[in-house]
């Protein structure tokens, strides 16, 4: 709740802190608080023009709807993690850049779902709900 005060009006700084209540929520067995945290660190991102974060809100929305057993809601965010992701690669000219891009471990996570794109699959251990949770498991 600290954090929620320092942070203040600066909306970019939202968006982590939104983030991190999403995964605290989903913890707690909150599902529906989660999305919501999800959904306006997801506005925040479109308001403020930063793909780069939208696209990972996106992946963690899906991973949510799909552990609450929603696989078209998933699969939507997922398309749209995919999306945006595709979209920021584009902008890549260099070739070696882009692919090793589309390489790294948190976009090969996000689009490792069926119908987003082949790629190999995820090794990193989830929270109850199924956001990713950081630090050792145990």
């Amino acid at each position: 709740q600290r954090l929620g005060e320092r942070v203040g009006s600066y909306p970019r700084y939202r968006i982590p802190y939104l983030r991190s209540l999403a995964v605290l929520a989903a913890w707690d067995g909150h599902s529906e608080q989660a999305i919501g945290h999800l959904r306006e660190a997801a506005q925040i991102a479109v308001d403020l023009g930063l793909p780069g974060e939208r696209w990972q809100v996106q992946a963690a929305l899906g991973r949510l709807y799909e552990a609450g057993g929603d696989p078209a809601q998933a699969r939507t965010a997922f398309g749209e993690a995919a999306r945006i992701i595709q979209g920021l690669a584009e902008g890549i000219k260099d070739e070696t850049l882009r692919a090793r891009f589309l390489a790294g471990p948190p976009i090969d996570r996000s689009c490792s779902k069926p119908n987003v794109s082949p790629t190999r699959s995820p090794k990193t251990r989830r929270s109850r709900a199924g956001l990713e949770a950081s630090g050792p498991a145990g």
